[in-house]
């Protein structure tokens, strides 16, 4: 499975999309390594792939855990999903 992913910089805003429902605390991550002073998170965008946990919530399973896009990488989800987002021009 493939998606896409977007980033719009705009002076001293930073605008990231994702086609997937976040954990909150990808939103924080991505603020807190943003090179911009305001950082906005859009979820759900450009379609749905599903919810994507930390990876530090897989081995304690849950309702999230089972609905997660787990197959879309190989390795850890949460790196890739922040280097991704990050590194986009």
């Amino acid at each position: 499975m493939s998606t896409e992913i977007q980033s719009l910089w705009a002076g001293e805003l930073a605008v990231l999309a994702i086609p997937g429902e976040l954990c909150s605390r990808y939103t924080a991550r991505f603020r807190d390594l943003s090179p911009l002073p305001a950082t906005l998170v859009l979820t759900m965008a450009n379609g749905a792939i599903g919810y994507l946990p930390l990876d530090e919530a897989y081995p304690q399973g849950g309702l999230e855990v089972m609905r997660a896009a787990m197959e879309l990488v190989e390795g850890p989800l949460t790196e890739h999903v922040t280097q991704s987002l990050l590194t986009l021009d």
